[in-house]
C-alpha cells in the first residue's frame, strides 16, 4: 500500500525547545518519530523539510457499495491499485469507495 500521511513525508524538523535550544531533527535521529506526534509538548516546529516526487497523472473511480462487498473487495483493491479509501455510512450500509491508480496513456492525453 501507498498511501502514507503527511508525517511521511517529513526528512527534516527545525524545533525550538522549552529550554530556547534550536534543534534539527532528522528522519534517522532515533527520536524523530515521537517529534512527528509530539502536537507541541516537545517544542515548536519552525521549519519542515518535505520529500517530494515528481508529478503523477492519476484517475480516480469512484464506487458505491455495501460494506459487506468492501470487506470482499479492499484487501485485492489495495494489491490492484496505487491508492483506495473508503467511507462507510453504518446507519445505511453505503460505502463509498475511491480507487485510484496512475492513469494511462489516453487518460494522460486528455489531461494534457
Amino acid at each position: 500500500m501507498k498511501q502514507s500521511t503527511l508525517g511521511d513525508t517529513l526528512e527534516n524538523l527545525r524545533v525550538v525547545l522549552s529550554s530556547g535550544e534550536v534543534k534539527e531533527i532528522h528522519r534517522g535521529d532515533p527520536h524523530f518519530g515521537a517529534f512527528l506526534m509530539h502536537y507541541g509538548s516537545l517544542g515548536v516546529v519552525v521549519e519542515v523539510t518535505l520529500r517530494k516526487i515528481p508529478m503523477e497523472i492519476l484517475t480516480c473511480k469512484k464506487i458505491s457499495t455495501s460494506f459487506e462487498n468492501l470487506c470482499r473487495l479492499y484487501i485485492d483493491m489495495n494489491k490492484q491499485s496505487d491508492y483506495v479509501k473508503a467511507w462507510w455510512f453504518p446507519e445505511s450500509d453505503d460505502v463509498h469507495i475511491w480507487d485510484v491508480s496512475k492513469a494511462s496513456e489516453e487518460e494522460c492525453e486528455k489531461y494534457n
